[in-house]
């Protein structure tokens, strides 16, 4: 199992941070030419699913009882999420609103 994390943010030592797990995949992608069908999908998993194994989260997935905390991404499927970056909603129990933030995951 491979999974991506994303510790930068704007800082000192690393000014390009924006906490973007999809830009984290997006240049994953490029770095370790991963660029076929069922690479992507990978890719996609090490900054989602596999992330959260490596973490032993117990609560994640769309299971009943698991937190119900999201990112969709306003993409037909996981090669345009990963190629556009685009907008996308962030669904949090914990705030009060829903957030739309706009393409590179920044609040719209």
């Amino acid at each position: 199992m491979v999974d991506m994390h994303c510790d930068e943010s704007d800082d000192p030592w690393y000014s390009f941070g924006s906490h973007d797990m999809l830009e984290v995949a997006h240049m994953g992608l490029h770095v370790a030419q991963m660029t076929g069908t069922g690479q992507i999908r990978q890719m996609f998993d090490a900054g989602t699913v596999n992330g959260a194994k490596a973490l032993g989260l117990k609560d994640y997935g769309l299971e009943r009882g698991c937190r119900a905390n999201l990112v969709i991404p306003h993409a037909k499927d996981v090669h345009e999420a990963l190629r556009l970056k685009p907008a996308r909603l962030v669904c949090d129990p914990w705030e009060k609103d829903h957030r739309q933030h706009g393409a590179g995951g920044q609040p719209g």
